[in-house]
Formats: C-alpha cells, sequence, structure tokens
C-alpha cells in the first residue's frame, strides 16, 4: 500500500452510469480512479500504469471480467482485485471470480458502506 500519495483503483465496467458513480465516490472517499468500459480497454491501461486495486464486473463484451483477471493476474500477482456482478447467475460467476483471481466479491446492487468497507478491508 502506498503512503506517500492516494491509493490507485482502476474501475472496469461496461455499464456507464455505475462505472461513473462508483468513480465518483471512490474519488470523494480519496482514492485516484482510472476508468475502462471493457476488458480489453483495461488491459492496456493495466500493462502501462500499476494500481493498487482493480475493480471489475465480470460480464462485459469482448474480454470479460474472468478473462481479464486471469491476464492480470498473469502481469502482477499480488494485485488486488474485487469483482462484482449483478448479471444472471451471478453467485456463479462471482464464485468462478474467486477461482481466477479475485480476492473478495460485491453482488450488484450493493451499498456505497458496503463498497467502502470492503475496498478498505482489500488495501489494508
Amino acid at each position: 500500500m502506498r503512503t506517500t500519495e492516494k491509493n490507485k483503483i482502476l474501475m472496469v465496467d461496461d455499464d456507464e452510469a455505475i462505472r461513473d458513480c462508483i468513480a465518483e465516490l471512490l474519488s470523494m472517499a480519496g482514492y485516484t480512479v482510472t476508468l475502462s468500459s471493457d476488458g480489453s480497454e483495461s488491459l492496456r491501461i493495466f500493462e502501462i500504469e500499476p494500481f493498487d486495486l482493480v475493480i471489475t464486473d465480470i460480464m462485459m463484451p469482448g474480454t470479460d471480467g474472468l478473462g481479464a483477471m486471469i491476464k492480470m493476474r498473469s502481469i502482477d500477482p499480488e494485485i488486488k482485485i474485487l469483482a462484482i456482478s449483478g448479471a444472471d447467475m451471478k453467485e456463479e460467476l462471482l464464485h468462478a471470480a474467486g477461482f481466477v483471481g479475485a480476492m473478495s466479491t460485491l453482488q450488484k446492487p450493493f451499498s456505497n458502506d458496503e463498497l467502502l468497507k470492503t475496498i478498505a478491508g482489500l488495501l489494508g
């Protein structure tokens, strides 16, 4: 965890409203947030910029969150990942996310407090 600068979070979700809402909450909580709309774009960003945490939706067009998590883990085995999902079969998807590298999962919809507590727990 960084001590001299804000924690950097990569927020990945294909739903613009959810992505922007979470980004605003995290920015107000003091985090530096980078946004991505899909798994492929998130991987391009992740390969060139270090992050303390990745929050990713699981079901997205193109490269989904599971595929992105696997690749991110191969690039940085220590990266902290929070998987989120509101899709059908969300429980199964969140369970699968734990197998491919998510350190924590949240089922949509979740409260702001629940999200912030989960992030604080992951970042220490």
